[in-house]
């Protein structure tokens, strides 16, 4: 079983957005003053495009929260010489939040007195496999005959909200948006079946059959 939880605070580091702070360090021009006359206060009247990246890093959010969890497990019986039965169980849980800001007094959200986009994805998906494998040698001749069946599902669902005018510059949540409210929402669900067998012959070291066949189903769940 594993388990982690991932946080950043990241950029779009490659993209030429007037916020961007790789984009303003070869763009903005070098007369723009980064803190006033004081020395401690961070300026907020830049006369070029580009914003002051200092203050922007400070005062808006980009941050992404994800939290795993993984297991895997299975157990081999030996059902008699030659044959064994295999049953696996894997599983996979995901939630991702995000949450983004852009303060109402500079930058990218000025223009909006402040604006603010929030998502939670939460997906589980889970793989059960039950197989039978064969295997028997005569002299130098190989048989090889393998039988699984598997089954496979996927829950996805997703929330999204966001809002612009921020009523003080300390409430950065969407809950304290005040105008262009906007709220989507996702949900899939769906199954797999799949049952494989496969026959191997080896004669005198040399392949001399192989025998696939399948059948896979696929099946989506609509939401009640």
């Amino acid at each position: 079983m594993i388990f982690s939880n991932t946080r950043q605070n990241p950029f779009l580091e490659q993209s030429l957005y007037f916020g961007n702070p790789n984009a303003a360090r070869f763009l903005m021009s070098p007369w723009e003053q980064t803190y006033l006359a004081d020395g401690v206060t961070l300026n907020t009247a830049t006369t070029s495009s580009f914003f002051n990246s200092l203050y922007t890093l400070e005062n808006d959010i980009s941050k992404n929260d994800l939290t795993k969890g993984m297991v895997n497990s299975f157990v081999e019986w030996e059902v008699f010489s030659n044959l064994v039965f295999k049953t696996l169980y894997s599983g996979d849980y995901n939630v991702a939040a995000f949450h983004g800001y852009q303060n109402r007094v500079h930058g990218d959200g000025k223009s909006k007195g402040g604006s603010a986009n929030q998502s939670v994805t939460r997906n589980y998906n889970w793989v059960s496999q039950n197989s039978l494998d064969y295997k028997k040698t005569i002299d130098n001749h190989n048989l090889a005959l393998k039988i699984l069946m598997e089954y496979q599902q996927n829950n996805n669902n997703y929330l999204s909200g966001s809002g612009e005018k921020f009523p003080a510059d300390d409430l950065v949540y969407l809950s304290a948006a005040s105008s262009n409210l906007d709220v989507n929402a996702a949900f899939t669900d769906w199954k797999t079946y799949h049952i494989w067998e496969c026959l191997t012959i080896i004669f005198q070291r040399n392949i001399l059959l192989i025998l696939h066949t399948g059948m896979k189903v696929h099946h989506c769940l609509l939401p009640k």
